[in-house]
């Protein structure tokens, strides 16, 4: 699935699926605030944009 088909708020299973990673991978990028994010209870959330500005940069 295209990145501009998912929501703008994306879940952690979804930032897994874009970037074709595991859920250490994962935890680790937004643990050491390589992607901003933000946690609703006990859940991740990551907006759209800065997954896709993430992806963009050439320095991961």
């Amino acid at each position: 699935m295209n990145p501009d088909q998912y929501p703008d708020v994306l879940t952690l299973h979804e930032c897994q699926q874009i970037l074709q990673v595991s859920r250490g991978t994962m935890l680790r990028l937004l643990h050491e605030n390589e992607i901003p994010a933000f946690r609703v209870g006990n859940r991740w959330r990551i907006q759209r944009k800065a997954m896709l500005e993430f992806i963009e940069r050439d320095e991961y």
